[in-house]
């Protein structure tokens, strides 16, 4: 009894010994990461392909998949195959929480919900430290739906230099026109004396910041009876107009989570198919 104890002590150690060595693996886990810029949250899914390998000469690629309002990081989780897509491009897919109502932004008024700093300042250095994520604009994309979906374009706007592309599934795009909604008075302020705040933060007015040349890949996708459809349209009429490099679709569908659902491949492929090799990519 005690020797057959013994033996399957010494198979445990060595079962958690090559657990410790081995480069590689494919999970999804559930991470906590320090972010200083969050009190409320900082967990995170990550997706790892099945090739993956902590010590590989060339970094991960990394898409951000960003979820809605009153959701959480799970949301993702529930509505694509985080695992195929991820073995299929060999990427790593990041799920962060961006919080009840944090639409993916820094809030004057509330200092200690800035998910924007949290997303470029901790996570993405995280992600290269801890999981041989890529350190090139070139090879990090975002996409999400609703809040998700204006977070995703509204990052890549205020952020050129640390994202290529973004995909937004029923995004919102003009957060203005829908006032004192989902929380977004709480993170932006009042409109009446605070505009200027809300235009800084607002994807309509975010593409003027720079020339249609210089903006980066959008792919908009919002159903045709989605409440969300005319601002979507609004969207890309003026990406059209300043020539920017943009794709829009309007299949038949609503705000729901089987339109995102069924759309979410679509997504990634774009981000995918605009992702560049570069030599920052490299260790």
């Amino acid at each position: 009894m005690l020797q057959s104890r013994r033996i399957a002590t010494i198979q445990t150690l060595i079962g958690l010994i090559f657990l410790i060595i081995s480069p590689t693996f494919a999970a999804i886990e559930n991470l906590k990461i320090s972010a200083p810029s969050l009190v409320f949250s900082n967990r995170t899914i990550i997706a790892t392909p099945k090739s993956f390998d902590r010590n590989r000469p060339e970094r991960y690629p990394v898409i951000l998949m960003l979820h809605g309002w009153s959701g959480d990081e799970t949301q993702w989780y529930q509505d694509a195959p985080l695992q195929k897509m991820a073995d299929t491009y060999n990427i790593l897919l990041v799920l962060p929480d961006g919080g009840y109502d944090g639409w993916w932004s820094d809030s004057k008024l509330r200092p200690s919900r800035n998910y924007e700093t949290h997303i470029v300042k901790e996570l993405l250095p995280y992600l290269e430290e801890n999981y041989n994520a890529t350190q090139s604009k070139n090879q990090r994309g975002l996409t999400g739906f609703s809040m998700g979906g204006y977070g995703s374009v509204a990052l890549l706007l205020r952020n050129p230099d640390v994202f290529c592309a973004a995909a937004s599934l029923s995004g919102i795009m003009d957060i203005i026109a829908h006032g004192t909604q989902w929380g977004l008075l709480q993170t932006f302020g009042d409109q009446s004396t605070g505009l200027p705040e809300w235009q800084a933060n607002n994807p309509l007015d975010l593409i003027n910041r720079l020339p249609g040349r210089k903006l980066p890949p959008i792919f908009l996708i919002c159903g045709s009876e989605d409440f969300a459809y005319q601002e979507n349209v609004a969207m890309a009429e003026r990406l059209n107009k300043k020539g920017a490099d943009f794709l829009f679709l309007f299949p038949p569908g609503t705000h729901s989570h089987p339109f995102w659902q069924e759309n979410i491949g679509e997504a990634v492929k774009f981000l995918v198919l605009n992702f560049k090799s570069d030599k920052r990519a490299l260790r």
